[in-house]
């Protein structure tokens, strides 16, 4: 069990070098994504870059997806490892601000 588990990149690597663009934005694979996309019809990629992005419009580095708002979008985020919490923190208030609402059904991966 991965209780208490926290995912990132090792300290040393982002201390050393910082957030990088070629490392730390990952892709997700297209059977992962595809029934996603079918259910959901995502419209932003809120942390992308041009060769991963999943939706029409997306937010790169230079952009900052934390920095935009989400308002109006059904958002996809597959976000940098080294800051998990800073995204999850900007979810959070996009959707306490009402700029985006959660949806909910069953996956359609999982059933």
């Amino acid at each position: 069990m991965l209780l208490g588990y926290k995912s990132g990149n090792h300290p040393q690597q982002v201390a050393r070098r910082g957030i990088c663009d070629e490392t730390d934005t990952r892709g997700t694979s297209p059977e992962v994504f595809a029934p996603l996309m079918a259910r959901w019809n995502f419209t932003l990629d809120a942390a992308a870059n041009a060769d991963n992005a999943k939706a029409p419009l997306y937010f790169d580095i230079e952009t900052n997806g934390l920095a935009q708002s989400w308002a109006g979008h059904r958002v996809w985020c597959n976000p940098p490892f080294s800051n998990l919490g800073g995204w999850v923190r900007k979810a959070l208030a996009e959707v306490n601000g009402g700029a985006v609402r959660l949806s909910s059904c069953s996956c359609p991966i999982t059933g």
